[in-house]
């Protein structure tokens, strides 16, 4: 049997599944995965609770950086 032109094949259904199974259990925001903001050479690093999108507008994302402007590094709460 063959496929219309206009309709992906069978393996790449299943590739395309397989990628958004995996970027939905990858930590990350959605967007960028957890292991790519980690760089050698980093003076410190910090994972929050963000959407990629929603970052530029976050109270909390803007607090982090300019505590790392002022002090070179994230401000970590004590619980």
């Amino acid at each position: 049997m063959r496929l219309p032109e206009n309709q992906p094949a069978a393996a790449e259904h299943v590739l395309l599944l397989h990628g958004l199974m995996t970027a939905a259990l990858t930590p990350g925001d959605g967007t960028v995965a957890v292991a790519e903001t980690v760089a050698e050479g980093c003076r410190d690093h910090l994972v929050l609770s963000v959407s990629h999108s929603s970052m530029l507008l976050d109270a909390e994302v803007a607090a982090q950086v300019g505590h790392f402007l002022r002090y070179g590094c994230f401000q970590r709460t004590v619980a």
